[in-house]
């Protein structure tokens, strides 16, 4: 903003700058006019064409120094409109910069928000793994209730099977003693046949 107010001064100073230089050219006018005057009144005229002179070489001085000066303000324009482009310039850079940065600090609130899903996601393979290993402690412990239970029936398995065979030796004795009953009982129904027959 003060850059555009001094350019705008300077505007300013070169438009009054023109209207001194004109001034000057008008009063070097007015000198001529004085001394062609003085010329015609001859003698009478000389101290008047004196001063007529001097005018004319103040005229000449001031526009000349008013030329400078013009020309120096030109040059301070110049400066100030490059300064204000640059200005212009960085103000963009800035703007362009300053578009980075939003843009950089949306791209680290995306990461961070894949950052939080990543620890959800661990805390909940945690959280299952944990019930894995529950569950497998669970099924070990249900695998050794199976086993001791399996371990029983075996045994028991094995004492049937063993009273079984003491089962199967007794009924093969007793069928032994009952046919050496039957072959006793017919030895005598035999004796007894002969007693009846005498």
């Amino acid at each position: 903003h003060n850059i555009n107010d001094l350019s705008s001064s300077m505007k300013e100073i070169q438009k009054i700058l023109k209207i001194m230089i004109g001034i000057s050219e008008q009063t070097n006018l007015l000198s001529l006019n004085a001394s062609i005057e003085a010329a015609r009144a001859g003698e009478a005229g000389k101290g008047f064409a004196v001063v007529a002179n001097e005018v004319k070489k103040l005229a000449e001085q001031s526009k000349e120094f008013t030329s400078n000066i013009n020309s120096i303000v030109a040059e301070i324009g110049k400066k100030t409109n490059d300064t204000v482009q640059e200005v212009m310039n960085s103000n963009a850079v800035v703007s362009e910069q300053i578009l980075a940065v939003n843009g950089t600090e949306e791209m680290f609130k995306t990461v961070f928000s894949a950052m939080q899903d990543v620890i959800t996601n661990i805390e909940r393979t945690e959280k299952s793994v944990g019930n894995i290993m529950k569950s497998k402690e669970k099924v070990l412990e249900s695998m050794e209730n199976i086993s001791a239970v399996a371990e029983e029936s075996a045994a028991t398995t094995q004492e049937i099977s063993a009273s079984t065979e003491q089962q199967m030796a007794s009924a093969e004795e007793l069928a032994k003693n009952a046919q050496e009953l039957n072959e006793v009982s017919a030895a005598l129904n035999k004796e007894l046949d002969k007693f009846k027959t005498e």
